[in-house]
């Protein structure tokens, strides 16, 4: 930025001359300034340098807006890395052509979606309710940029609402190895293991 605006200066500076007519977006005439001569070699002269720091604003605009764009993509990038880490299936998701049932985002909902922080949560949002990306699509532009904050608070919401109370009952308690009858049919047991067996069921009995 400090080296755009430093040319900006300089062409400024080179182009800075005393005006003794307002330079204007047409081309001076003779007959703008009564067929002076001497004010019509002034006006062109003003209207050259306007048109050259007209110029060298648009192509530091443009340069400016290029390198912010490159910022933005690469930042994009990383979020789409790290996101695929916990959703695998993002690029394929996200990526497939609505032709082939991906999302439709057009231009505009694009750019909001790579400026949020969470952009990658609302583009696998998009890419799992197809049907919710082409209904916005389908809005004005000042209304697509809404929907897609709308996306984005409902996804921190949820992420900041606690985990929801299962309504499922408690499990059964398990049994004991003891009481279990499983491997412990008194039928298959020896007289031994039975008098065993039974001792401990009396005496558990006895301890409730």
């Amino acid at each position: 930025n400090q080296e755009l605006e430093r040319r900006l200066q300089e062409i400024e500076a080179r182009t800075a001359k005393p005006e003794t007519v307002a330079p204007s977006d047409a081309f001076p005439t003779l007959e703008s300034v009564d067929f002076d001569p001497d004010k019509h070699a002034a006006a062109v002269a003003a209207w050259g340098a306007k048109q050259a720091r007209e110029a060298a604003r648009a192509e530091i605009d443009a340069e400016r807006e290029a390198a912010e764009q490159a910022r933005t993509d690469q930042e994009w990038s990383r979020r789409e890395a790290a996101f695929i880490k916990s959703k695998p299936d993002y690029a394929e998701k996200v990526l497939r052509p609505p032709s082939l049932g991906g999302p439709v985002i057009t231009d505009e909902m694009a750019a909001v979606i790579k400026s949020s922080e969470i952009g990658t949560e609302v583009a696998y949002y998009l890419a799992e309710n197809v049907q919710k990306s082409v209904e916005i699509a389908r809005l004005p532009a000042h209304l697509q940029y809404r929907e897609i904050g709308r996306i984005e608070a409902r996804l921190e919401a949820a992420k900041a609402a606690p985990p929801p109370v299962s309504k499922a009952p408690p499990p059964a308690p398990k049994l004991d190895a003891n009481d279990s009858p499983a491997g412990n049919d008194p039928s298959t047991m020896s007289d031994a293991e039975y008098a065993k067996w039974r001792k401990r069921q009396i005496a558990q009995r006895g301890s409730r």
